[in-house]
């Protein structure tokens, strides 16, 4: 009796294994019929979401060389494109007073990083890379109503993504801190900004838009955008949520990863769900750490 329910057990775990590959699967296959896919990670600080996140670039750039790839970070946090294995680029925006700095010195590393300034959302497309990912740091848009700090040129990133929308090919888009885009309970004019967000997030599968995100709980993100988010990442600490198949019992069972073991998880893809395994988890680059800053001028 033991031994027939070890196996069972076994083969419950198997499958759900397998369907948590497939559902990896979807996020990246190149479907005309069903088209692009908008996922998001979850978990608390440690639980190596920004890692996920980065391992979801560096195979794009590996199987679709020929695509582009964008990369949102937060302003005023360790840049996390650094970690990746493949190429990468800097965009500022010009006149945006957008600086990157070394952390532990405190030296502006801008000039370094090779950065490269644009004009418009034509002109960051032309010069962008294609097989590398294109790190990219917009001004506030000085909307009346919106203060500076609670824009952080999170509004122009919005924009941006809907410009793209517009070119119908495959496109790659790695937004860390989605919160910070698309926060939970906005008021005035971010209501109405984040509501069209939404829209845009429902048409990305129309125009072969992939987004992948992460965020600390759904809790984080405006419920307009969080149920147009196809695929859900639980990973360790995450909260359930009511909307996925995923329970607390599943999510409180998930090991605190590590570099020798890497993270596990859960997804959540409509009414199908499955366990992952991310092998790999990313180090922080030794003695390099850069952030991004506004500066006066």
């Amino acid at each position: 009796m033991i031994q027939r329910r070890k196996e069972k057990e076994e083969e419950v775990k198997s499958a759900e294994e397998v369907e948590g590959q497939n559902i990896v699967k979807s996020i990246f296959e190149h479907d005309q019929d069903h088209g692009g896919v908008t996922s998001i990670v979850m978990g608390i600080p440690g639980s190596a979401k920004t890692a996920v996140c980065c391992s979801f670039a560096d195979y794009i750039m590996d199987y679709y060389p020929k695509e582009k790839v964008w990369f949102r970070n937060s302003m005023y946090s360790p840049v996390q494109f650094i970690k990746l294995r493949n190429t990468h680029k800097v965009y500022i925006e010009k006149c945006s007073n957008v600086r990157l700095f070394d952390r532990f010195t405190g030296k502006d590393v801008t000039k370094k990083l090779g950065a490269v300034y644009f004009t418009s959302f034509d002109d960051l497309y032309n010069k962008s890379l294609t097989g590398g990912c294109n790190a990219v740091f917009f001004g506030n848009s000085n909307i009346e109503g919106i203060p500076k700090d609670m824009d952080m040129g999170t509004i122009k990133w919005m924009q941006f993504m809907r410009y793209l929308l517009g070119k119908h090919t495959w496109q790659h888009i790695l937004i860390d801190e989605y919160s910070e885009l698309a926060g939970a309970r906005p008021s005035g004019k971010m209501w109405e900004i984040v509501e069209q967000h939404a829209h845009d997030i429902k048409n990305a599968r129309k125009s072969n838009m992939n987004i992948y995100s992460n965020t600390h709980q759904t809790s984080d993100i405006d419920f307009r955008v969080m149920q147009s988010i196809m695929v859900i990442v639980f990973l360790y600490g995450a909260h359930p949520y009511r909307f996925s198949r995923v329970n607390k019992y599943a999510l409180d069972n998930l090991p605190k990863p590590t570099h020798r073991t890497g993270t596990y998880g859960w997804l959540s893809y409509g009414s199908k769900f499955g366990r992952v395994h991310f092998p790999t988890v990313y180090k922080p680059v030794k003695n390099v750490s850069y952030e991004a800053r506004f500066v006066d001028e």
